[in-house]
């Protein structure tokens, strides 16, 4: 009877928060967070908890016509695929063989994932992800075929470029224990970025070869080029200025060249450090150009969007596929592709259609602080951007708003210039105020740093 009556409150609270919301796609999402966090939690996956996982996912599919049966489907669902996500031979076989900091001699062969970045201005240290396709250690075979391993190459003799096939001699290494609280976690961030452990190289004693190039994706690889051709063409004439041609292909690309420290760290406590990170803002910049330049043609709205949406998704790639750049990729999508479908725009179900999207590509980008921002600042904006405005429109008070029975035709050029003004102000406050405010736990969690300087510099 107790239970009944909890499920029947429960079902009318998700009801009730469906309705008012209309955001179907929004509390989906959730419900595949909590299905990630479950799997991450269970602890390894016992018969009973792939039993329950089963029998939820089973009964949620033969009784999807209920909006509960969908959400439990979705959790259910997520659950088993982060799981499945974690089973990683490698990891598991360098957890039980090596201990934390110790390392063992192996011999790889793999394909480079990713276009080499240099750990220091200048290089000298490369570090890159490499899809194995045959590892050795000791000298015998390990069964890693697929995994993926973070390289690290000291002063190599060729740096290597994407899609190389590479056969490396080295050293298999288990990230050291953390020692002390707030210390980078090495051993995390292999772990949440999908990397079984690192594989280290030094010149002159492990020797690295070449043996086959042009083994990657061809869309990446093309887009790696254009990151190139883009990157020399906005940094052209800044030869002699190497920090600031850094700065500039970071901010419009998202490359993630070593700038000066002292640059680095004016962006951090200016709390302004996120324009290096291509998200909202440089995606929009870029499919509002996008659209104006296309519609110059004449052509029908529904081939500029298609255009624009490409171009756009285009754009992504070249910059890296960070989380925040998906993020803002899919729901500029969904914006611009709504009105061809007659369907209104809503921040909320987009924001959770392309949490949905991104989690179902990999569930580890949960764990990811790129992730968590972009969506957490998001977050901030749709439920404090309008009271944060209201409050700042508050504070300057009554004397400087329109005066609500004057026509804006019978306004002076010089009252409508302030109310403009004054609007903008506004607004721009409550986006900067939401923006910091949201931001805050999570930048104390990550970054242990606090910047209200934020809320004027963001302006």
């Amino acid at each position: 009877m107790i239970l009944a009556r909890l499920r029947g409150a429960a079902h009318a609270v998700w009801s009730g928060l469906r309705a008012a919301s209309g955001e179907p796609l929004f509390f989906l999402a959730w419900a595949a967070i909590a299905g990630i966090l479950a799997g991450e939690w269970s602890g390894g996956g016992s018969g009973v908890w792939w039993t329950l996982c089963a029998g939820g996912a089973g009964w949620g599919f033969f009784r999807i016509r209920s909006a509960a049966s969908l959400a439990l489907l979705t959790l259910t669902v997520f659950a088993l695929t982060h799981r499945l996500r974690l089973h990683d031979p490698v990891r598991a076989m360098v957890e039980a063989r090596v201990a934390p900091g110790r390392e063992l001699p192996a011999e790889l062969t793999g394909v480079v994932e990713d276009a080499p970045e240099p750990f220091f201005a200048g290089g000298g240290l490369w570090r890159f992800p490499v899809r194995v396709l045959s590892l050795g250690v000791n000298g015998a075979p390990w069964p890693s075929r697929g995994a993926k391993l973070y390289v690290v190459l000291h002063d190599p003799p060729a740096v290597p470029a994407y899609g190389d096939t590479l056969s490396l001699t080295g050293a298999l290494t288990r990230a050291a224990a953390v020692r002390n609280p707030g210390e980078f976690d090495f051993d995390a961030f292999l772990r949440v970025n999908g990397y079984a452990a690192e594989f280290s190289s030094t010149a002159g004693r492990d020797p690295m070869e070449i043996t086959a190039r042009g083994g990657g994706n061809p869309v990446l690889a093309a887009a790696l080029r254009s990151r190139e051709w883009i990157g020399a063409a906005v940094s052209a004439d800044l030869e002699d200025s190497p920090d600031i041609a850094a700065v500039v292909r970071t901010m419009m690309l998202g490359t993630r060249e070593k700038t000066p420290r002292e640059i680095e760290d004016a962006f951090r406590v200016s709390g302004t450090m996120h324009i290096f990170a291509v998200s909202g803002l440089h995606v929009a910049l870029f499919a509002f150009l996008l659209r104006s330049a296309l519609g110059v043609f004449g052509l029908r709205p529904a081939v500029v969007t298609a255009l624009s949406i490409a171009l756009m998704f285009f754009y992504v790639y070249i910059t890296g596929l960070r989380p925040s750049a998906w993020r803002a990729a899919i729901m500029t999508a969904l914006v611009l592709s709504g009105p061809l479908l007659n369907r209104e725009s809503g921040m909320l179900n987009h924001l959770g259609a392309a949490a949905l999207l991104l989690l179902s590509f990999d569930t580890l980008q949960l764990f990811q602080p790129g992730f968590v921002l972009s969506f957490g600042v998001i977050l901030a904006l749709a439920a404090l951007q309008k009271p944060a405005a209201a409050a700042a429109g508050w504070l300057m008070g009554k004397w400087s708003a329109p005066d609500p029975f004057l026509p804006e035709s019978l306004r002076s050029r010089r009252q409508r210039a302030w109310y403009a003004s004054r609007h903008w102000l506004c607004e721009g406050l409550g986006l900067s105020v939401a923006s910091t405010v949201g931001s805050l736990p999570l930048m104390i969690g990550y970054f242990r740093i606090i910047t209200p300087v934020g809320i004027v510099a963001n302006l």
